[in-house]
């Protein structure tokens, strides 16, 4: 395996099939999303009621500091400064049929924290050909609010997504129940603790999605994987990098997360002042690797706390799987 920056190269054109989702798996999505329902009510008040948010709030902390040092005007203008980072996973394992097989990476979009950032994104994904789109959790700006606003915002992005294979979802830490059956609404395949197969011709390769492990701790990925055979190629969306352990241990090639927005503000020659993860620094950006597993934490799309962004600009991901000749 070796993972690299990647060039443009054509995107497949031959059929693409996305496994159906049956009365089965409706069914243990609808008992994932009423289980997740019954924590939010409690996640809601635990966030509002927190004492340390109330009395220690980043971003209100932060939006003093730019103030006074008048950055805030060029850390906003940062925040709009969208890069398209083109990654490139080699391994021999990987079914013939997906060599060069091209996925947009969606994490963190917060899409209602900008009136304009809809239209940014839209316009930013509208001429890019992928195979697959992958959207890896929190669509609000705001933990439980704003959501109508979101969904407005989030109708418009998923339009100008161009992939053959349609848009999967997971749920992240700021989203609700709610946000899954609105983008179902919109076509999007959401896995919540679950699993799908793609398949080209008589190769496939499966991606299995968990609910949020950071603050919902509602993953179950023993039960999204419960039904991917043992010699498959699988790829893992988690909103965060926090599980990456256990992803490797069960063997996924490729772990996709976001939630850290990759500290959002970063010193140079220090880093982010936060992670917001309960991992090692070096899983919380970019590429990084554990055991026989690759992973890619995104910086993210949107800003969590305060529009702004300072030496970390946000990011759009475009991954190609590659199939790597073994040097045996």
């Amino acid at each position: 395996m070796s993972v690299t920056e990647s060039k443009d190269r054509t995107s497949h054109h031959v059929p693409l099939v996305l496994e159906e989702c049956g009365q089965n798996g409706k069914g243990r999505r609808s008992r994932a999303l009423a289980e997740r329902q019954r924590h939010e009510a409690r996640m809601y008040k635990a966030h509002k009621m927190s004492l340390l948010r109330s009395c220690v709030d980043p971003g209100m902390i932060l939006r003093v500091g730019l103030a006074v040092t008048g950055l805030r005007g060029w850390a906003a203008k940062n925040a709009m400064s969208h890069w398209h980072r083109k990654l490139v996973f080699e391994y021999e394992s990987l079914p013939a049929a997906f060599d060069g097989f091209r996925i947009l990476h969606l994490t963190d979009l917060h899409i209602n924290c900008r009136p304009e950032l809809a239209d940014h994104i839209h316009d930013q994904i509208k001429d890019v050909p992928v195979d697959l789109c992958l959207l890896t959790g929190d669509y609000l700006f705001r933990v439980g609010e704003g959501e109508h606003e979101a969904h407005e915002y989030m109708e418009h992005v998923i339009s100008g997504v161009k992939s053959r294979g349609g848009c999967i979802g997971i749920l992240g830490n700021h989203d609700l129940a709610s946000n899954a059956t609105f983008l179902e609404s919109l076509g999007v395949r959401m896995l919540i603790n679950e699993s799908v197969e793609i398949r080209i011709g008589e190769d496939s390769l499966w991606i299995a999605g968990v609910d949020d492990p950071h603050d919902y701790k509602c993953d179950d990925l023993p039960a999204a994987d419960h039904e991917i055979p043992d010699d498959a190629f699988k790829i893992l969306m988690a909103h965060s990098p926090e599980i990456y352990e256990e992803a490797a241990d069960l063997g996924y090639q490729l772990y996709l997360c976001g939630h850290t927005h990759a500290g959002q503000i970063q010193i140079p020659g220090i880093g982010p002042l936060m992670s917001k993860s309960r991992t090692p620094r070096r899983f919380t950006h970019g590429t990084w690797r554990h055991n026989d597993m690759y992973g890619y934490t995104s910086s993210g799309i949107g800003a969590s706390g305060l529009f702004a962004r300072m030496f970390c600009p946000p990011e759009i991901g475009l991954i190609e799987l590659r199939r790597k000749e073994s040097d045996r």
